[in-house]
């Protein structure tokens, strides 16, 4: 192989560990900002439908809470 073979295969090396840390570096970003919940797999597998009530219901609580806020509404709900 000749030194200008091997010059761009470490200039691509270099290019693509630099693209990958740039995207690794994006999605930490994107996972700092996003609310995750963690479901414990014996839960569902102990009572699937209790587990589904309780995630519909936060999510409805969830909404619930959103209109209260963008309607300036005073109720206990209003996230302050």
């Amino acid at each position: 192989m000749s030194d200008s073979g091997a010059a761009v295969v470490e200039r691509d090396v270099k290019n693509v560990l630099r693209l990958i840390v740039r995207w690794h570096c994006r999605l930490s970003h994107v996972a700092a900002h996003t609310a995750l919940m963690s479901v414990d797999v014996r839960d569902v597998i102990l009572d699937a439908g209790r587990v589904v009530k309780e995630l519909f219901d936060l999510e409805s609580n969830f909404e619930n809470r959103v209109q209260d806020v963008s309607r300036g509404s005073d109720s206990p709900n209003t996230i302050k």
